[in-house]
C-alpha cells in the first residue's frame, strides 16, 4: 500500500476508534443515569411506605375517636 493509502487507512481506524469510545461513554453515562434513577425510585418507594403506615395510624386513630363519640352520644344523648 502506498503512503497515502496507509494514511487514509489510519485515519479511518482512528475514526472508528473514536466512534467506539463515544459509544462506550454513552453506554456508561446511561448506566450511571439508570443507577441514579433506581436510587431515586428506592427512596420514593420508602417514602410511600412511610406515608402508607402513617395513613393507617391516622385512620385507626380516627376510627377510635368515632367510636368514642358514638359511645358518648349513647350515654349522654341530651348533650348532643
Amino acid at each position: 500500500m502506498n503512503r497515502l493509502g496507509l494514511e487514509v487507512s489510519k485515519g479511518k481506524q482512528q475514526e472508528e476508534e473514536s466512534k467506539a469510545q463515544l459509544e462506550t461513554q454513552k453506554v456508561l453515562d446511561l448506566k450511571e443515569e439508570m443507577h441514579v434513577h433506581e436510587e431515586e425510585n428506592g427512596s420514593i418507594l420508602q417514602e410511600a411506605a412511610t406515608v402508607s403506615k402513617l395513613s393507617s395510624v391516622f385512620e385507626s386513630f380516627a376510627a377510635e375517636k368515632v367510636e368514642e363519640l358514638e359511645s358518648f352520644s349513647l350515654h349522654f344523648p341530651e348533650v348532643l
